[in-house]
């Protein structure tokens, strides 16, 4: 478990970051609303034509109101955003639970992804993550969607770990990203603090062109210090344009 305490000025620390998001979110044009109902969340994506990965596919899930929620940014009445988060409770290790739980969903829903190979075990988030752990996902915006700083996914995705901090208080925040996107800086842009690389991949990738994911992620410390030093506005990378 998390050896970090409550701050009495964690809340008002968060309500100033996620004043900024929706401040990015109005200038493009977005408005946004969570739930935690996920036959919903399918059939919101249906209408953008997507539909929920394993984790967060209420076929292969069944989700207790308080163990997951999701987000979704409107525009002009469409769907362009989403993203969601679940809170697990991790007991041997991150390497393990990915290994036992995440791998065989994806299978049963049949997709082939397996661990790269020493990649999941010995990597520094898969030996040492574990107790309360919140999986990151369904991340995606619409093209042609932003803001004049071009990094209102990375806002919105920020958006999201705060928000399951609050309702939590986890150990761990983490997500999968590829890792073309890792290396161009994209979880940067999300805050997170940590990468682990060549984690997982997508056998069913055509040859010669593998799909391997890295795992981004955060601890409770991590989150509750960017947002500390976003609230005293410090954290001049939230702010800057890309570069």
């Amino acid at each position: 478990m998390n050896d970090v305490a409550p701050r009495r000025d964690a809340r008002s620390d968060f309500a100033v970051c996620l004043k900024h998001v929706e401040a990015s979110a109005v200038a493009a044009g977005l408005e946004w609303r969570s739930g935690t109902d996920f036959r919903e969340f399918k059939e919101i994506q249906k209408s953008a034509g997507r539909m929920p990965q394993p984790p967060f596919n209420d076929d292969l899930n069944c989700f207790p109101s308080s163990d997951a929620f999701w987000i979704v940014g409107w525009r002009d009445g469409r769907a362009v955003h989403f993203q969601a988060l679940r809170c697990d409770d991790v007991r041997s290790n991150l390497a393990s639970h990915m290994r036992d739980w995440l791998l065989p969903l994806y299978r049963a829903a049949g997709i082939d992804l397996v661990p790269c190979p020493s990649g999941l075990v010995e990597s520094p988030a898969g030996a040492a993550v574990k107790g309360r752990v919140v999986y990151h996902g369904e991340a995606w915006l619409e093209a042609g969607v932003g803001d004049s700083r071009g990094n209102l996914a990375g806002d919105l995705l920020w958006m999201g770990q705060v928000l399951a901090v609050r309702r939590w208080w986890p150990d761990v925040v983490y997500g999968l990203v590829t890792a073309r996107k890792a290396r161009q800086g994209f979880p940067v842009r999300c805050g997170y603090s940590h990468i682990s690389p060549g984690m997982l991949i997508w056998r069913s990738a055509p040859p010669g062109d593998p799909v391997v994911e890295w795992i981004a992620w955060n601890s409770l410390a991590d989150v509750v210090s960017r947002a500390s030093m976003i609230a005293r506005g410090s954290d001049l990378d939230s702010r800057a344009p890309n570069r």
